[in-house]
């Protein structure tokens, strides 16, 4: 019977890991949109090899930098060309860290002269490409070798994640899909994948999806009426006014992108909450002697309490660490806290942190209260 179960997972599994991977493809090809500006710029990979000058000029009490120096050109039709590239810093603060220096890897654009077609070189950003590599490669190899099977069930997921988010969550918004409908079916999906891949088709998987909903649309409902009560706009910062700004006949709505953040960002922290209520909630139905409801709900909400104490703590510094530079520049400039509460990004920021923890709360009860009449329910055992 044992080994009859997990080959029905197996297939669920693989079943579901189908299913998704079609869901990316087929989304992505139905959500076609040209992004802005596509091709007018070329990036160009780079090696330092010289600093050939450095010039400063003083305008207007600000200090404008240029560096000039030489570079190998390591992509593109050009590679292996040594050309003279420039990089432009402004401010008496620039550290030596931002200018370049020999054996820098980089990344460089260039703009070409109408008159002869002859090619100025400009820097643009550090290439980190190697690094981010690096840094991931390691985060993957640790999650397989410290978690082995679940570990590679973890990379799958999160595989999946982002092909589900960037392969076709994203591409619907800029296509002009209505954002709410569109995250609410991204974030279901999500759930589904994640607890059955990681977890089988089990009472524990069906009581962390239930109370995993309960918690995300409690906290949908939440936000929606946020932004209807605090006169949300969604004009946040200049990100913002550049999304209004898009060369295209689609209008994405500012305020529902607000609300789709909140979301999204408490979606894993309450994936987490129902996760680890539904595993406490199995072992308390496998040991607990004179098993009853009310004493599995008891029991549930203890642990429950535990849970949500350090993950609401968790979401909250998220968020606060996500905009924190932002948070400190506005208290530099204005010590006024009325004003400061009052500001749109400010209170974007204590929405998102105050519904994300509420749908965490609320995802509680739910698991605790189905968990417990799965668990007792006899026609279910």
């Amino acid at each position: 019977m044992e080994e009859r179960n997990k080959t029905l997972n197996l297939v669920v599994i693989i079943l579901i890991i189908i299913s998704t991977i079609l869901f990316i493809v087929i989304g992505n090809k139905s959500f076609n949109y040209t992004a802005q500006n596509a091709g007018a710029e070329n990036f160009i990979k780079g090696t330092v090899i010289a600093i050939v000058d450095e010039e400063s000029v003083e305008n207007y009490d600000v200090t404008s930098t240029t560096l000039t120096f030489k570079c190998m050109l390591d992509s593109g039709d050009n590679e292996g060309k040594i050309i003279s590239a420039e990089q432009y810093l402004t401010g008496d603060n620039v550290s030596s860290s931002s200018k370049v220096e020999k054996n820098d890897n980089i990344l460089l654009t260039y703009t070409k002269s109408a008159a002869d077609g002859s090619k100025t070189w400009q820097y643009v950003t550090p290439n980190r490409i190697k690094g981010i590599i690096i840094l991931i490669g390691s985060f993957i190899v640790l999650i397989l070798l410290i978690g082995k099977l679940k570990g590679l069930a973890t990379v799958i997921t999160l595989i999946l994640t982002f092909g589900i988010l960037f392969g076709v969550y994203i591409p619907s918004i800029l296509s002009g899909a209505n954002i709410y409908s569109m995250t609410i079916i991204s974030a279901i999906i999500i759930v589904f994948t994640t607890l059955i891949i990681l977890n089988g088709l089990t009472k524990k998987t069906l009581c962390a999806i239930v109370g995993n909903l309960g918690g995300i649309m409690i906290a949908a409902g939440l936000a929606f009426l946020a932004n209807s009560m605090l006169s949300i706009s969604g004009m946040i910062d200049e990100n913002s006014i550049n999304l209004t700004m898009l060369e295209s006949s689609v209008s994405i709505d500012l305020r529902a992108l607000v609300w789709a953040g909140v979301v999204i960002g408490a979606l894993g922290a309450i994936m987490d909450v129902a996760v680890s209520l539904s595993s406490s909630m199995q072992e308390l139905s496998t040991e607990m002697k004179d098993r009853s409801f009310s004493r599995m709900v008891k029991s549930g909400f203890n642990i429950g309490r535990d849970a949500i104490s350090t993950m609401t703590n968790t979401l909250l510094l998220a968020y606060v660490g996500g905009s924190f530079s932002i948070i400190l520049l506005f208290f530099a400039y204005n010590k006024d806290l009325f004003y400061l509460m009052n500001l749109e990004l400010i209170v974007t920021e204590i929405i998102q942190g105050i519904v994300g923890s509420i749908g965490i709360l609320m995802a509680v009860p739910v698991t605790v209260l189905f968990a417990a009449w799965i668990f007792n329910n006899k026609k279910s055992a």
